[in-house]
Parts: structure tokens; sequence; C-alpha cells
């Protein structure tokens, strides 16, 4: 354990651990976010994280959860920033999801909730044909299955063609290009299973709703979907 924690501070004086919305030093290796940030990641949280199906495009989708708010300007920062950035900021990122919703202790590596008695496996949104070298929500999904033990099937879900960027589309016309475009590469990762899908930011729920369908297609049980944040459809 002496080793260990010699290693640990080792790492922290060569990689001193970041703020996922800033990038600021924090205070210590256990903080999740630092001080000048801590207030508005506190009104940034989505209470409770419940997403309400009624305000987007949900279809096949059992329940939905997302932890902020996604025009919230700290958080609008902090994805424009893991995504154009280092890949740190996802495991960061994914730390404060299981921290913030599932209870997980970063001291103790375990969580409070036991996601296995709810879902079988988490999957993330393929976001193309080949995959990025830096595939947000395929690196969030690898980090959050370390931090609460739920297994990441990355190669579970593939895009098998090329769609027209969703911004700038509205609610119908996100629909129209994505229809068809996700599929189950291999149905037996999925048979059977219930499915936690996983996407870095839900804005109508279409891109969602499309690879739910694929994976209920495929022969899952039921999906349910988890962001880091939801645009909120007052």
């Amino acid at each position: 354990m002496r080793g260990r924690r010699w290693l640990e501070l080792g790492a922290d004086l060569l990689y001193p651990p970041r703020c996922p919305f800033c990038g600021g030093i924090l205070p210590d290796r256990w903080a999740l976010v630092c001080p000048d940030c801590a207030d508005q990641e506190e009104k940034a949280l989505r209470r409770p994280a419940k997403v309400d199906q009624s305000k987007h495009s949900f279809y096949c989708i059992e329940k939905a959860a997302a932890l902020y708010k996604y025009h919230h300007p700290l958080v609008n920062a902090g994805i424009l920033r893991m995504k154009s950035s280092e890949p740190w900021y996802t495991a960061s990122f994914a730390r404060l999801m299981a921290v913030r919703l599932y209870g997980y202790d970063p001291q103790q590596n375990r969580c409070l909730l036991d996601l296995s008695l709810e879902y079988d496996l988490l999957v993330p949104v393929s976001d193309s044909r080949g995959g990025r070298e830096y595939w947000v929500p395929g690196m969030m999904a690898s980090q959050l299955g370390k931090f609460t033990g739920l297994p990441a099937e990355k190669k579970a879900l593939v895009k098998v063609r090329d769609t027209r960027r969703q911004a700038g589309l509205d609610r119908e016309e996100r629909f129209t290009n994505l229809i068809g475009a996700f599929r189950v590469k291999d149905p037996r990762r999925v048979e059977g299973k219930r499915v936690l899908l996983l996407d870095d930011v839900i804005t109508t729920g279409s891109t969602v709703s499309c690879a739910a369908q694929a994976l209920l297609e495929g022969g899952a049980a039921s999906v349910s979907v988890l962001s880091l944040a939801v645009s909120e459809q007052e």
C-alpha cells in the first residue's frame, strides 16, 4: 500500500488532477471540481436526474436520465472542451456521473448502488462507421464501466451509413436523418439484455431513440438511456 501511495503522489506531481470544466488544478486527487467551478456546477445539476420523456422525441426507451443541464454555460463549455481536448476530460466526467448518480466512492473504488440489479450492460452510441480515435461516448462507457462494475459493450452497436450533422436540423429532420443508421453488429452481445445506452448529450432524443430501436431489433430486452447532459425542452 505504501508503494502504491508513492506512485499516486508521483503521478499527481507529473499529471496533477484537473477540473473537467475549466482545466484548473484540483486541490487533491479526490476532488471532483475546482473551488471556482463548484457553485456553478451545483446550479447546473439536474434534480431529479430523470428526463421527462414527454418533453423530448423519445421512443423505444424505457427511461432516461441526465446529470446536467446542457445549456448551462459551465456545462456547455466543459463539454466543448471534452470533445476537442485531452481524453482525461472524458474520464473525469464519467467519474462525476458515477459519483453524482450512483454513489461511487473514489477512495473505496465502489458504488453505493448496484447497477446490475437494473441493467446488464452499457452500450455507447456509435458515431461513425469506422469509429473515431477520440470517441467520447465509447471512452465514457469504458470509464463508467470501471467505476460501476457494469460491462461496457463498445462494439455492440455500429453506424451503418453516413448521415448529415444533426446540428441545425429540426426535430423531424433529425429523425429522418437517422432512420436505419444504426445496427447491432452481433446480436449475441445484446440478446435478452437490459441495456443502458450511453451518449454525451441529448437534444431532441432522436439519436438515442434510433439507436434504441436498433438494439431492440437486435434482441435487447429493454433500453434505458444515460447522458452527461440534456437540452431542456421546456
